[in-house]
């Protein structure tokens, strides 16, 4: 469209009243394509190699081969860089081609000797080879070995052990690899803590190691940040980017006795409890601005935090101090460990002539989830908001001829950011507001242990229909709520939902299903 002037200073422009011609200029359609292609033909034999007292030694061996392509090509203004303040990107294209060849074995070696009902080892390994291609012809190559092995014993037929032990690798998928350069818009207060930092520190928004921070980068402290927004520039990172490689580890106990002259008898019980350590090194991330900006000023070791150096600041000018650029490719980080525990139970009871009830709970203790985005820099979420250290999920189910009853329980543990927030004020719980009474507003950054329950009735048609008819959250439980500040004139202190994805923001809703089969 041929360019036109247009006086924005013209109320009536600024109101949004455009001519047909104004409007044309300004505002259309267009549309991206993306496309994806995979062939892939796998080769496999399995069989077994020959037999053991305990029973005969089984194996598969294999080979894969398979091609990844991706074109995302973006609209013509998105393409052409014509869309103001908003993402402007290239084409995105390019291949992988990836080769694996695997074995996997398993070894009977005792039965039915004493305290060994049955003890059985397994292992395997895999070699994966992959070639990625950028449209442009850059290349890269990333290649691997893993392996598991494991062990199920037997002790008897109700108590069972079992342990795992291996490695994995992902090598970076086409969007991580190929993604052309693009760029984004930011508005300044969306990016940047380091904007009137005496009336928020004042106001008990930001901690005193934010405002020492900034003041050290020569931000004033009535600094109100800039006109124009920051660009954040982000892509894909072949060439620099190396896969991700993990270790885990299993140990579970299996319980199933026998109950069957319990109750009415058919009861039937089983309890497994399983011990996971995994740790995953280089994982592929994209930070996002705000968190660079935030993990740079609110940094322990700010002289030499890594984030700080992923930013620039306008030098001169009425944006001068402003940001003026971020940078957010997918980059590698250093390492990431999570262990806990997992429970499940299930219990099923025949009822007779009254139908049958089934129990099944599941829960999580988490004891670590550590993230370090640099070597020397931790980050323990264990515990906190979003992160809580215990989840359960708890159902019971009565079903009698074509009708089902289902309830549910889902409950998130309590969780706490106690620990940041007194580390990050010099273990003062408080902060010194001067828009509070007395000058002290004590955020409330702790959440309770929150249950949702659901309610459902199914009836099966003709063996080729199921309706169910339910409502979810039943009780229309909100969100806990935690203290947030508005940095809005006045600065607003208040209540907020607690942000994290195990809670409920939709409230009690009903719902109809019908699910089918030919």
């Amino acid at each position: 469209v041929p360019c036109i002037d247009i006086d924005f200073t013209d109320p009536r422009v600024l109101r949004g009243d455009f001519t047909s011609a104004e409007r044309a200029f300004l505002m259309g359609r267009e549309t991206g394509r993306t496309l994806f292609k995979q062939t892939s033909a796998e080769a496999l034999l399995t069989g077994k190699l020959f037999n053991l007292p305990a029973g005969p030694v089984g194996a598969a061996f294999g080979a894969n081969i398979r091609r990844d392509e991706i074109n995302d090509t973006p609209g013509e203004a998105t393409l052409a860089g014509n869309v103001a303040n908003f993402t402007t990107s290239g084409i995105t294209a390019g291949r992988t081609v990836s080769k694996e060849i695997f074995g996997e074995v398993e070894v009977p070696l005792l039965e039915g000797v004493p305290m060994i009902e049955r003890l059985t080892l397994s292992g395997a390994a895999r070699y994966t080879h992959v070639e990625a291609t950028r449209r442009d012809g850059v290349e890269d190559k990333f290649s691997d070995t893993t392996w598991k092995v494991g062990a199920d014993w037997a002790v008897t037929d109700w108590l069972r052990f079992r342990g795992t032990w291996g490695t994995s690798f992902r090598a970076p998928a086409l969007f991580e690899l190929f993604l052309q350069d693009q760029t984004g818009f930011l508005g300044q207060p969306a990016t940047v803590p380091s904007i009137r930092t005496r009336a928020r520190l004042a106001a008990g928004v930001i901690s005193q190691r934010i405002f020492d921070n900034c003041a050290a980068d020569g931000i004033g402290p009535n600094f109100a940040g800039g006109i124009g927004p920051a660009a954040i520039a982000s892509g894909g990172g072949i060439g620099q980017l190396k896969p991700e490689t993990s270790t885990a580890k299993t140990v579970s106990v299996i319980l199933t006795p026998d109950l069957s002259g319990a109750l009415w008898g058919g009861l039937k019980t089983r309890l497994a409890v399983d011990y996971f350590d995994i740790e995953v090194q280089d994982e592929i991330a994209l930070l996002g601005a705000g968190n660079i900006l935030t993990g740079c000023y609110d940094s322990e070791n700010f002289a030499a935090e890594p984030f700080c150096g992923l930013f620039t600041r306008t030098a001169a000018g009425p944006d001068a101090q402003s940001v003026a650029s971020v940078t957010d490719r997918y980059v590698n980080i250093s390492r990431q460990r999570n262990r806990g525990v997992d429970l499940s139970l299930a219990i099923d009871q025949d009822l007779g002539n009254l139908g049958a009830l089934t129990f099944r709970a599941q829960m999580t203790w988490q004891i670590e989830d550590k993230v370090a985005l640099f070597p020397g820099t931790e980050i323990d979420d264990n515990g906190k908001i979003g992160n809580p250290k215990w989840v359960g999920d708890f159902n019971l189910g009565w079903t009698k001829d074509a009708w089902t009853l289902f309830y549910g329980l889902d409950v998130t543990g309590a969780a706490s950011n106690e620990e940041d927030l007194l580390r990050a004020q010099g273990g003062d719980p408080c902060r010194t507001s001067s828009f509070r009474p007395g000058g002290r507003f004590c955020p409330d950054v702790s959440v309770p242990a929150t249950f949702y329950h659901s309610l459902s009735l199914s009836r099966d048609v003709a063996d080729r229909f199921r309706i169910t008819l339910g409502v979810a959250n039943l009780f229309d439980t909100p969100p806990p709520r935690v203290s947030t500040v508005v940095t809005a004139t006045p600065v607003v202190i208040g209540q907020a939902p607690a942000f994290g994805t195990q809670y409920d923001y939709l409230g009690r809703r009903f719902f109809l299903g019908v699910r089918g089969k030919i």
